[in-house]
């Protein structure tokens, strides 16, 4: 978790507003196509597809919970997990709590 505190302080002091070319979830450790970083960008801001520093700390904590989540049952270290229904949503919810 200190890679990430240190990559969002550094980006506080660059950026008071993230556009989605700017957006580096790479940089905090988090592997995810160009296409996900728009879906985030859609999410976040609608609008103006541009991301405020807090929404952006806002989305690497719940990629973060989810991805330990997500790690917790990926035990080849595959990338791939198989859960039932009841189990994601309970994973969903406990990320979000």
């Amino acid at each position: 978790m200190s890679l990430v505190r240190r990559n969002l302080r550094e980006m506080t002091t660059r950026w008071s507003n993230l556009s989605e070319e700017k957006i580096s979830l790479q940089q905090t450790g988090f592997r995810l196509s160009p296409e996900f970083v728009r879906y985030l960008v859609s999410k976040f801001a609608p609008r103006t597809r541009k991301v405020t520093l807090d929404n952006f700390i806002v989305a690497n904590i719940h990629i973060h919970k989810l991805t330990d989540a997500f790690r917790s049952r990926d035990t080849e270290m595959k990338g791939v997990i198989t859960i039932r229904y009841e189990d994601f949503i309970a994973l969903a919810f406990s990320s979000l709590m």
